[in-house]
């Protein structure tokens, strides 16, 4: 009795090829146009794709429109236990027209052979990273939420000025991580099909047909096939060679100074957040703007003191020449310029103290407003 069992479905253009261990599914569509519907045909609206444009609609069951369609890819399951697996559809059950990719462990968007080293993004539920994109990004601004909505337990950042003096600034090669590699080194993934007896030159054939390998293809290559392979062997060795000048830090460094800022993936490898420096570089320039007035105030107290004793003995060596306030007032001008130009703060006393100290300054003529700084060093 034979073993083959073929049933053809002319209706549905399926052609269903059922052995023991192993059953093929396959669906042509012929004609002028070649379309595909699933789901309640809409020929009964003439502004449904009146120009012919689409190979395959797919509508849902939400109304006249029929919104809400989807499109599986193997298993979909349950939503109560963590189904709704691959699948492609508009977004909830209403006419939205949002496009809905939903992959339940991720996703990976790929291109030339469509392996690791062709990755351009993925994101990853078992990686705690997030969204990962292995190519240059040009956007033209990035937002990041930061208000108290997202905050919990704010506190201002302490001592920026010290840690972010201690770290080196480097500027290198930079090799990404996802470097696509020449043909020569990539190998494809095996695939295990137990049920077919490879005993047989038949089976053998069907083994090479399921793993993508067709042995009527294996020995010639398209024109596409030929141009395709010329591009991407001088691609794959412009990747190899691909090192830009970047400038950054060392992970290591950063980690020791901001742990908060440094995270590695599961594979090992180490990402610093660059963005989370920013609120690190404005407190620590606060900080020193702070020690800058500091160092400020007490130059201008140097210099007062330097300026009093100066002015005081100018006093003393012209006493004999004149005592009335004229002649004080000439020398002032001529000797402290500089002194009556600018505010300035005298020495405070007693100094030090206890609970109170006494704090003299002078103002220049014509000032109206003038504030003293006080700072815990």
């Amino acid at each position: 009795m034979n073993r083959h069992i073929i049933l053809f479905t002319i209706a549905c253009g399926m052609l269903l090829l059922t052995t023991t261990n192993i059953a093929f599914g396959q669906l042509k569509v012929k004609g002028s146009v070649g379309k595909v519907i699933i789901g309640q045909d809409r020929s009964d609206d003439p502004h449904e794709d009146e120009y012919e444009k689409l190979s395959a609609s797919i509508f849902g069951r939400q109304g006249y429109y029929k919104s809400g369609g989807k499109l599986a890819f193997g298993d979909f399951g349950r939503y109560d236990h963590w189904g709704w697996n691959v699948f492609i559809g508009e977004w909830s059950n209403l006419d939205s027209d949002k496009l809905w990719l939903h992959g339940k462990n991720g996703f990976v968007l790929t291109y030339g052979r469509g392996d690791d080293n062709y990755k351009i993004l993925s994101f990853d539920v078992s990686n705690n990273l997030g969204l990962c994109v292995n190519t240059e990004v040009i956007a033209q601004g990035l937002k990041i939420p930061t208000d108290s909505k997202v905050q919990k337990d704010a506190t201002c950042i302490k001592n920026s000025y010290d840690r972010i003096t201690k770290l080196d600034g480097l500027t290198y090669k930079y090799t990404p991580y996802n470097l696509a590699l020449s043909s020569s080194n990539i190998s494809r993934p095996s695939t295990t099909i137990s049920s077919i007896d490879t005993s047989s030159a038949k089976s053998e054939s069907l083994q090479n047909s399921v793993l993508g390998q067709d042995s009527s293809q294996s020995s010639s290559n398209t024109d596409k096939e030929v141009t395709d392979e010329a591009f991407f062997n001088t691609w794959d060795k412009q990747m190899k060679d691909y090192a830009p000048q970047k400038n950054g830090f060392d992970a290591q460094q950063v980690k020791e100074l901001f742990p908060e800022l440094v995270e590695t993936d599961v594979n090992g490898n180490t990402y610093v957040d660059y963005i989370g420096l920013i609120p690190v570089l404005v407190q620590a320039m606060k900080e020193q703007s702070s020690i800058v007035r500091a160092q400020s105030l007490k130059i201008k107290e140097l210099e007062l003191n330097t300026d009093s004793v100066c002015l005081n003995t100018n006093f003393s060596d012209s006493s004999s020449i004149s005592s009335d306030s004229n002649t004080k007032k000439l020398l002032m001008n001529n000797n402290n310029e500089n002194v009556l130009a600018n505010a300035f703060l005298y020495q405070n006393t007693p100094n030090p103290f206890n609970t109170i100290t006494e704090i003299k300054y002078f103002l220049p003529e014509g000032t109206t407003n003038a504030h003293i700084y006080i700072f815990n060093l």
